[in-house]
């Protein structure tokens, strides 16, 4: 047997000693990166999946909002094709009414009428008709006479003095006004009494 004078046996179990430890430190260390490398990965992953599902459901919502304003866009496109379609039809409605006065005028025109009684019987058949129309379109006279002066409803173009007639009063209409749903249309135009 060789006799270990110096020690070199056991500084050489040490040193051994020493490198197995550093080895176990650094696997321990190597194993502590791989499993912290392993969850930074698993969260990256998981933040990853997180943003995708975000970018389809941003995809899916554009998507809806691109269909939503085609939507939009044929419901406005319908709507102002009815609204369209609705003018017209009542324009004619209404043009329809009034050729009908106007055949009134030609029957007039072409009649016979021996009197004046004859010719007013026509003209009134003309103005009643034109009131019907009117009436159809919920359209109503305003005839203020003997009424309270309101120039909200009147246009007075002079005064008079009337003893018939109380002061601030209309006296005469020389236009009839005509209102829809309390909304003036034409406002009458009247004589006012004063003093």
């Amino acid at each position: 047997m060789v006799m270990d004078f110096f020690g070199f046996k056991q500084r050489d179990k040490e040193v051994a000693d020493l490198k197995a430890e550093i080895l176990r430190i650094k696997q321990e260390h190597e194993a502590g990166l791989k499993e912290l490398k392993a969850g930074f990965d698993k969260q990256i992953k998981h933040k990853n999946d997180l943003i995708e599902k975000k970018n389809e459901m941003l995809e899916r919502m554009s998507d809806n909002i691109v269909n939503l304003n085609s939507s939009i866009k044929t419901l406005n496109t319908k709507h102002a094709k009815e609204k369209q379609e609705l003018i017209e039809s009542k324009t004619n409605e209404i043009i329809g009414k009034f050729c009908d006065i106007l055949n009134l005028f030609k029957m007039a025109q072409s009649s016979n009428a021996k009197t004046v009684d004859d010719l007013q019987i026509g003209v009134n058949m003309i103005m009643n008709s034109f009131y019907r129309i009117f009436e159809s379109f919920g359209i109503e006279a305003i005839d203020p006479r003997g009424e309270k002066f309101d120039p909200n409803l009147h246009e007075a173009l002079y005064t008079e003095a009337s003893e018939e007639v109380e002061v601030g009063h209309v006296i005469k209409v020389l236009e009839t006004g005509f209102k829809k749903n309390d909304k003036i249309i034409k406002y009458a135009k009247v004589v006012v009494c004063s003093e």
